[in-house]
Order: structure tokens, then sequence, then C-alpha cells
């Protein structure tokens, strides 16, 4: 049985959180991860060891600027110092069928090991990059340098790059996807919608999407207020905006009764999308769900 487990506590050691030295594979504004996987092996210290059958971790922030980064992998093997009341792993192995979901780029590769000390994630075995701005740059190693904010591509090629890309202003008239406090327009109708269809044995978007959010905000949305508290409040959008990054997100069944615009039909059309879009994608549908609930995303 697959599971979706919180580990909180964990991604504040393996990002120096709770050490007493800045954090060294940093990815610091991100306070939380989800991890759906098959199996999961840990010492009855808590110390991760194994996990395999499918895994998808998806890092996540209280930030509703700061998205979300789904990262999967077929395995991932967790190495932990020799001393004993380490807190923070010393590397993590990925196998398998590896793919990084950053906001910026998708990285793919076979495998990857990401050095904390280092601050390094180093990808082998026919590892690319695809991005806005990059199209198809594949190499026989590919160094993401979390100290120095930069990447290195070791035997490099590249389809496509465009000139105009050269300025690095192209992102920055883009809309993101992420929902942001202003954005909701109706709190209490949103709660009662989210609340009203989750409750209800016909297929909703609602009920899709509370069936998405962790047990902890389950329970949460089932005894909010009328109109939830500011606390409760980030605690949807945060459920929210993690749910963007996942694409099972969307059934068929569940939004049959719901008007989609031209645009998120033919979205849905592809059988596969990249991180960014499928992001939009789910974004669109919510939209298009909570219609006067939540302010519409603007399109370029």
């Amino acid at each position: 049985m697959r599971q979706w487990i919180g580990l909180a506590v964990f991604l504040a050691a393996a990002t120096g959180w709770a050490a007493d030295k800045p954090p060294t594979g940093n990815l610091s504004g991100y306070t939380a991860m989800s991890v759906d996987a098959g199996y999961v092996s840990s010492s009855l210290s808590g110390r991760f060891e194994v996990m395999r059958d499918g895994v998808r971790i998806t890092l996540l922030s209280n930030d509703p600027a700061r998205k979300p980064v789904p990262i999967s992998a077929a395995e991932v093997r967790f190495v932990w110092p020799d001393k004993s009341n380490s807190n923070q792993p010393s590397r993590i192995l990925l196998q398998g069928r590896v793919v990084i979901e950053h906001p910026d780029a998708t990285v793919r590769a076979e495998k990857a090991e990401w050095d904390f000390d280092q601050g390094l994630l180093t990808f082998t075995g026919s590892p690319t990059i695809d991005s806005p701005q990059m199209q198809g740059l594949r190499g026989d190693k590919i160094v993401l340098n979390f100290k120095e904010d930069r990447f290195e591509v070791f035997g490099g090629k590249m389809t496509h790059y465009p000139l105009s890309g050269m300025g690095g202003s192209e992102k920055a008239n883009k809309p993101t996807p992420q929902l942001r406090p202003e954005d909701i327009q109706d709190w209490p109708g949103l709660a009662a919608a989210l609340k009203g269809q989750a409750k209800a044995e016909k297929p909703s978007p609602g009920k899709r999407i509370v069936e998405l959010m962790d047990g902890k905000a389950q329970q949460m949305l089932a005894s909010a207020a009328a109109t939830p508290s500011a606390e409760d409040q980030e605690a949807i959008l945060n459920q929210l905006n993690r749910i963007l990054a996942n694409p099972k997100m969307y059934a068929e069944e569940a939004w049959a009764g719901v008007q989609l615009p031209k645009a998120v039909v033919e979205m849905l059309g592809k059988t596969s999308r990249p991180a960014q879009e499928q992001m939009m994608l789910n974004r669109l549908l919510i939209d298009a769900a909570f219609s006067g609930m939540i302010s519409p995303l603007k399109q370029p």
C-alpha cells in the first residue's frame, strides 16, 4: 500500500535547519516535504535508509511565492555520517528515472548524488536539462552547486537556445501559477465549497482536492470556522499550492460539471507536460472550479 508521509522534521535536518551551522545542501525556504513511496525503511532512531518502488518527494514551503519542487526516482538511499548525534545525512543517492522539477528547469537522469557537505547535486546517466530558456541541454555529467547558485555541464550539447534568452528577462513577464493570499476573493465560500464537496459521494473538484491534502489538513478543514482563521487560511493555501504540482489532480469525472476554457482543454489533451505547465494547468482547473472565489490567473 502506498502512503503519504509528512517529513518536516527530517527535511529540517537534511537541509541544515536543525544544525548549529549554516545549511550546506542549501534549499533554504523549504520547510517540509511529502513523500509517496511503495516502500520505506528507517532505523528506530528516525534515520531514513531506503525509499523505493516509485518514490515521489515534493519539497514544500510556507512562503506562497516559493513553488513546490517535485523529485522522483525509482529508489532513494540515505547515507549518514558515523557520528551518532548527526541530524543531517552526508549524502542522498537517487537512482532510476531521476527527475527534479525545479520551477526554473527540469533535470532528468538515471542517477543523482546529493552531497550535503559540499552542497553539490551531481547527475549522471544521460542527464538533461530543459527550461524556458534552454531546451535539450545534455551532458555526460551535470552538477548543481547550491552554495554558488550555479550549474556545470561536462561534455554538453544543446538542441535549442534562443538568443533572446541571454538577457534573462523573459521570465519576469510570465505569470506564476502559485496562489497568493490576495488571490482568494471569498474565503467563506471557498471553505464551504471544499467542505461540502468533500462530504458528498459524487465526484467533484473539491472532493478530489481534499483527497490530495494530507490527513492533518483534512481534519483542520473539516473543523475550520465558516470564515477560516488566518492560520487556517495559510494552511489551506499551502495545501493548494502543494497540490498544484501533482499531475494526478485532474480527474475527468471530478471536473465533468465544470465549464473549462479552451486553453485548459488543449492542455489536457497532452500525454505529458513539464512541471511549470502542469502547475499552470492545475491552477486554471482550480480557477474554473471555484469561479468567483479565486481571482483568475492572468495570462500574458
